[in-house]
């Protein structure tokens, strides 16, 4: 499909090895520094005080000869803490496109991975330029610790290389709840309340959640080209991500970034027949409320917003045997209900531990059985 391939170098910042590295490197160029000084001096104060007269050339040679040879040292050593400060982890990402399919430009953007979108996304995106910023890999920069939180997320996963891996679940907080945190800090609302420890007791220890909070289509994707994923082998991947989008993004633009990661995923483990259940955006309360209770923002039209965007994922995934699209709205939202209700849903958006037992039991784990897992245990007995 398209003309050739390139490898792609991506920086992975880690913040805490640069700053050890520098402080280091800084101590010990002073340390090189004062001691360099020191031997001069020595060299020049025994000197006058055996003869009475100013130091000969000779003796200010040989305390000059080991002061340079340490300033050359601490000056290398200041180098090298500099350069520690600025140093990346690089990973090596092969298979993006050099350059487009003219028969299909929309499949192909610079740093974009849209490839193997279905034809009817193509349809409204004729060229790269007009490519939605959902489909386009992105840092997180509204999450002052996204770096580190991915550089967690990186480790989780090579951890599990080479491992037995039924499933693994990808998405936003809804899915690093399962981990028992929120932007990487430990959350009292799933790590006391039991949500991890439920995770592990019904899907096992082959099982692996990574999920940033506030992540979007876009923030994913900058997480999957960026080797997020290398060596793992998923039976099962299970996707859940978009309802961020929600604010910014229209319906169509969050299905197409939903399926571009579809894309990746079919791309990544094509040869291990994985199978890629694709989530839709989960019902949410039309006004959303704060830890105390008080409403902090109203949507009254969130609702349709919803349906509409899993509407437009639906259709972009009919026909892709590699993947199915699957509707939990039932499991938090009772027929005929404007809302979830707060026992599942605990400020109108995130689920409570119940309100995972209920997308569990009710809705995913059906699913899952159907592609060959079996769970540890019954959800009702945990």
């Amino acid at each position: 499909m398209y003309g050739g391939t390139e490898s792609v170098d991506i920086q992975i910042w880690t913040p805490p090895v640069q700053a050890y590295a520098s402080f280091v490197g800084m101590w010990l160029t002073m340390i090189f520094r004062i001691s360099g000084i020191r031997i001069i001096r020595a060299g020049t104060h025994q000197q006058g005080a055996r003869a009475m007269r100013p130091p000969s050339r000779v003796v200010a040679t040989r305390a000059l000869v080991p002061a340079l040879l340490l300033f050359a040292a601490g000056e290398s050593l200041g180098w090298w803490s500099a350069a520690a400060a600025r140093r990346a982890k690089t990973v090596t990402t092969t298979g993006l496109p050099t350059k487009p399919d003219p028969a299909r430009d929309c499949s192909w953007g610079p740093a974009v991975w849209c490839s193997g979108l279905p034809s009817v996304v193509c349809e409204e995106t004729k060229t790269c330029a007009d490519l939605p910023e959902t489909v386009k890999p992105t840092p997180n920069a509204g999450l002052q610790a996204w770096a580190k939180v991915a550089l967690r997320m990186r480790r989780a996963a090579k951890e599990a290389r080479n491992k037995p891996l039924d499933v693994l679940f990808l998405g936003d907080s809804i899915t690093e709840a399962l981990r028992g945190t929120a932007g990487g800090v430990p959350d009292s609302h799933y790590s006391n309340r039991g949500t991890k420890r439920l995770f592990k007791e019904v899907f096992g220890e082959t099982v692996l959640a990574l999920g940033i909070s506030a992540d979007r289509t876009q923030h994913l994707l900058q997480r999957l080209v960026t080797g997020e994923l290398a060596g793992l082998q998923p039976k099962i991947v299970v996707l859940l991500i978009g309802c961020n989008n929600l604010a910014t993004n229209t319906n169509n633009e969050i299905a197409q970034g939903v399926t571009a990661a579809v894309s990746y995923l079919r791309g990544a483990f094509k040869q291990l027949s994985t199978h890629i259940v694709v989530m839709a955006v989960l019902p949410q309360a039309r006004c959303l409320r704060d830890e105390a209770g008080s409403v902090t923002i109203c949507r009254p039209d969130i609702g349709n917003r919803i349906r509409g965007t899993n509407s437009a994922l639906e259709t972009n995934l009919h026909g892709i045997s590699e993947a199915t699209f699957l509707d939990c709205a039932s499991s938090v939202l009772e027929e005929g209900a404007p809302d979830p209700p707060s026992y599942l849903l605990r400020d109108g958006l995130h689920p409570t531990h119940l309100g995972y037992r209920h997308i569990w039991a009710m809705c995913l784990i059906p699913e899952l059985k159907k592609h060959g897992f079996v769970p540890r245990s019954g959800i009702e007995d945990s």
